[in-house]
């Protein structure tokens, strides 16, 4: 289960990199980032979503 969760968060991650668009938490909400008008806020969230992805897939998605 884990593990495919980490893996659709890793192609939204692609699909943000491509588009050039991600959406992500903003204070209480979220709201869209794009790289061009707010590169740190989009890059960050990239790079947040990057390392979920992968400790889903590796660190939750082991058995015990």
């Amino acid at each position: 289960m884990f593990k495919l969760l980490g893996a659709l968060v890793l192609a939204y991650t692609l699909y943000g990199l491509a588009s050039g668009r991600i959406y992500g938490r903003y204070h209480a909400w979220g709201r869209s980032f794009a790289r061009e008008s707010e590169p740190f806020l989009y890059w960050s969230t990239i790079v947040a979503y990057i390392a979920l992805g992968i400790a889903l897939i590796f660190l939750f998605g082991r058995r015990w």
